[in-house]
C-alpha cells in the first residue's frame, strides 16, 4: 500500500500507482496551475496557460502526487469548459478519452475525439 499526498495537503492510499505518470517534484506555479483547475478558475487557469505557452515557466502537463494531469482533474470535476480550455492549450491528452468514457462524462468523450480528429494528419493513423 502506497501513501500519497494531494496538492490539498491530505493523504490518501491507494494500491494502484500509474506507471506512466512521471512523478516531479511541482514548482509553486505548477502547484497553483493544479489547483486552479480543481478549483474550476478557468479565468485564472487561462491566464496560467497563455503564460506557460508565452515563456514556457510551467509544465503544462504536470501531475499531482496522485498521478493526476490537469486534464484528469477537469473530467473528474465534470467542467467542460475546463476540459475545453486544456484542450485548446495543447495539453497532452494520454489516458483522458479512456478516463472520461469510466467518468461517463459524454460530454468530455466528444470534446476528446473532436480534439483528436482536428489534430490528426491526413494519412495519419487513428491511435
Amino acid at each position: 500500500m502506497i501513501q500519497r499526498h494531494s496538492i490539498h495537503g491530505m493523504t490518501e492510499e491507494e494500491n494502484v500507482v500509474r506507471p506512466h505518470q512521471e512523478m516531479a517534484v511541482l514548482s509553486l506555479e505548477e502547484k497553483k496551475y493544479l489547483l486552479g483547475v480543481e478549483r474550476g478558475d478557468v479565468a485564472g487557469t487561462r491566464r496560467v496557460l497563455q503564460r506557460a505557452r508565452d515563456s514556457g515557466h510551467i509544465n503544462v502537463d504536470c501531475v499531482d502526487p496522485l498521478g493526476r494531469s490537469a486534464l484528469l482533474m477537469a473530467i473528474d470535476n465534470e467542467n467542460l469548459e475546463m476540459v475545453e480550455l486544456l484542450l485548446e492549450f495543447g495539453v497532452e491528452t494520454r489516458d483522458a478519452l479512456l478516463h472520461a468514457i469510466s467518468e461517463e462524462f459524454v460530454e468530455a468523450v466528444e470534446a476528446l475525439l473532436d480534439h483528436e480528429e482536428r489534430s490528426r494528419k491526413p494519412g495519419e493513423p487513428h491511435v
